[in-house]
């Protein structure tokens, strides 16, 4: 038994560890094996002489290669494929060529499907829980609902300059107000609406809404800048720039007026898409702003290799400054660092006075937060920045050398 247990050891573990090496195989080499394998188990059967034999069951290495690496989608797909060969393309006998019974193969193909996305799910349970998944389905789908209801709709939080408390610019939020619920706290639909496809629309709508009311803010303060978030699956969509770029001459808003505001985490997504994409959005003449500096673990190498224009402190840090040295010393080197790398260093959660005091101490000129104001609707936003017209205050956050001219027209565009 011992020795039994031992050769079992010698045969199971060296497959486990090749199961665990599929999900870390580049995809054009997975798929080309994948495909293999089924090709070969469909010859090893005809040569066994069909499908009365058990090799058949050899279908089933391909479909959990492809649950391992590729997830749900892949395994479905290489079920249905791995069924329809073992199926209908093998005969019961070689020699007779006696096609199966439907329901045979049909009950096999289920079965494909059935491990197959087992395999997926148990692979990818540690990443994304199915109680998870559905929540977000629903939460997605409500959304959709909601955008079309016109539920969603856009604050905006100023940014103050933190000697004046005149506004620089302000951040763009999206808000949802159920009919029955009434306001539903961002942290119930946001990150959901990361997690889904849905989160393109949200994102495209929030970006015209926005430049759409940065136009007309435009005519009390031409030098007034939107800032609007970006999540990680806007700014690997290879078509994002062109949705930026399309928004940006809809609203007829010169392109140096937009910030597009990035967390480490979108980076991290996928870094080469980000470069491409971060290079793209500062030819057409955007800002880009690194939010939330200092919370994540690479803050630092991001901000040496993205070329940005503002670089938001985290809450975390302006929170712990007032009467803590050490953190008084690190905002001040972030301050520093900023601006040594010609940025603009923003505080953002900025909610005492205390807070205030330490940021104008370590040359901090600009910050956000409820002590400064609180994010508001776009008429409130709007009379903010007329009435700071008419006390004459005026100001930019922007680069000098920055173009100030309007966007070009995307291409194919009938205006």
């Amino acid at each position: 038994m011992r020795e039994d247990r031992e050769t079992s050891g010698r045969t199971w573990v060296p497959m486990g560890r090749a199961l665990a090496a599929s999900t870390r195989l580049p995809w054009p080499v997975a798929g080309a094996l994948t495909a293999a394998w089924i090709a070969g188990a469909w010859l090893a059967t005809l040569a066994a002489g069909g499908s009365r034999t058990v090799l058949p069951h050899l279908f089933y290495v391909p479909v959990i290669l492809a649950a391992s690496r590729f997830g749900w989608r892949g395994a479905t797909l290489t079920a249905v494929a791995a069924g329809l060969v073992a199926g209908p393309l093998t005969p019961v006998d070689v020699a007779s060529w006696t096609p199966q019974p439907v329901l045979n193969w049909m009950g096999r193909l289920v079965a494909f499907l059935v491990v197959g996305n087992l395999v997926a799910w148990l692979t990818a349970e540690s990443h994304w829980s199915v109680v998870q998944r559905v929540h977000d389905v629903r939460v997605s789908a409500s959304i959709q609902r909601a955008l079309a209801r016109g539920e969603l709709w856009v604050a905006y939080q100023p940014v103050v300059e933190l000697d004046s408390g005149r506004v620089r610019s302000f951040e763009a939020l999206c808000r949802w107000t159920h009919p029955q619920r009434g306001p539903v706290p961002p942290a119930e639909f946001i990150p959901a609406a990361e997690r889904t496809p849905v989160i393109h629309r949200v994102g495209a709508f929030v970006l015209r809404t926005a430049l759409a009311r940065l136009a007309e803010m435009l005519r009390d303060d031409d030098r007034l800048v939107m800032s609007v978030n970006v999540s990680a699956a806007q700014l690997t969509d290879p078509g994002f720039v062109a949705t930026v770029r399309r928004a940006l001459w809809e609203a007829d808003v010169p392109a140096p007026r937009l910030c597009l505001e990035l967390t480490e985490t979108a980076i991290l997504a996928d870094v080469p898409a980000a470069v491409r994409q971060l290079k793209a959005l500062r030819a057409l003449g955007v800002l880009i702003a690194l939010d939330d500096f200092g919370a994540g673990e690479s803050s630092l190498a991001y901000l040496h290799q993205f070329d940005v224009d503002i670089v938001k402190v985290d809450r975390s840090f302006v929170a712990a400054a007032p009467g803590n040295p050490k953190s008084t010393r690190m905002v001040n080197g972030i301050v520093k660092l900023a601006t040594s790398l010609g940025a603009v260093a923003l505080a953002e959660g900025i909610e005492t006075d205390a807070e205030r005091d330490v940021l104008r101490a370590a040359g901090c000129h600009l910050g956000q937060g409820y002590l400064l104001g609180r994010p508001e609707d776009g008429a409130a936003a709007a009379q903010r920045v007329t009435a700071q017209r008419s006390a004459g205050g005026e100001g930019r956050l922007t680069r000098a050398a920055r173009p100030s001219g309007p966007v070009d027209p995307p291409r194919g565009s009938r205006r």
